[in-house]
């Protein structure tokens, strides 16, 4: 798709993750990064800087100079379920998705950030779960 290389995006997130809050975007385009192990691929890397590093997958639309048909909403949701073995903070976007919509604590999986109708709601207390305590690196 580009004449880019992989191996300085890679590094700059490796480096960025020592300094700072850092967030991960993949636009899920149907035939070239939409394959089950290429999901698994990138969630394992990512988990192995830091498996709370949180992961966008984004659903593709066509637009200038690229006609392929839109990712299916199915594609985003099978790939964040896949993502949720190796990461603990998975999100859908470009899709109507209350689970990938919200932020869930890791340990007991209940929704400590929901968002849905322009509207956030927050149950945690001093960035900790309300249900288990598990403290959640959120930027707030």
């Amino acid at each position: 798709m580009t004449s880019g290389s992989l191996a300085p995006v890679k590094q700059t997130v490796e480096l960025a993750s020592e300094k700072c809050h850092l967030e991960i975007t993949t636009l899920l385009i149907p035939g070239w990064n939409d394959e089950d192990d290429e999901i698994e691929a990138i969630s394992k890397w990512i988990s192995s800087i830091d498996r709370e590093i949180p992961l966008h997958l984004t659903r593709y639309y066509p637009n200038y100079m690229l006609d392929i048909e839109p990712t299916p909403v199915d594609t985003v949701k099978r790939a964040r379920k896949i993502a949720m073995n190796y990461l603990d903070y998975v999100y859908t976007g470009n899709i109507i998705d209350d689970e990938g919509n919200n932020t869930f604590c890791p340990d007991c999986r209940e929704a400590v950030i929901k968002r849905g109708g322009g509207k956030v709601k927050i149950f945690m207390e001093n960035k900790k779960c309300t249900k288990c305590g598990k403290e959640v690196p959120v930027v707030l």
